[in-house]
């Protein structure tokens, strides 16, 4: 339950401006890759990522999440959502195979929810 964002030089070759003190950046290629697997989000260090609104793109991605990744992948038809308890209905959310995340379209989870998520693995026998 993580989620990783980054302010870093842009992929694949790095970036210069009149960023922090005239610097260039090398590319943060470990940090966006990171930021991509998470879901989080990316800011290049040399635009204005200090413009309020993207600080509060940061703030808004660092507590709710719509993506929640499976240990395993999922026989599709098996997956079962809870929130705080009560069943959420498949037209809120769907299963994403690349990521093998269960991801929210609509009425993500609010911080501090409970979210449950059940599933066969692919290969298990029942």
């Amino acid at each position: 339950m993580v989620r990783i964002s980054s302010i870093v030089g842009d992929v694949p070759n790095g970036c210069q401006s009149g960023g922090w003190f005239g610097a260039d950046a090398d590319p943060g290629e470990g940090y966006v890759d990171a930021t991509n697997y998470t879901n989080g989000v990316f800011l290049s260090i040399c635009d204005s990522w200090s413009d309020p609104a993207n600080l509060q793109l940061l703030a808004e991605t660092s507590v709710l999440l719509d993506a929640y990744p499976l240990d395993y992948g999922a026989v599709e038809e098996t997956i079962n959502v809870q929130v705080n308890g009560y069943p959420v209905s498949d037209a809120y959310w769907h299963y994403d195979v690349n990521t093998q995340s269960v991801m929210f379209d609509s009425n993500a989870p609010q911080e501090g929810s409970s979210v449950t998520i059940s599933y066969v693995p692919v290969g298990m026998c029942e």
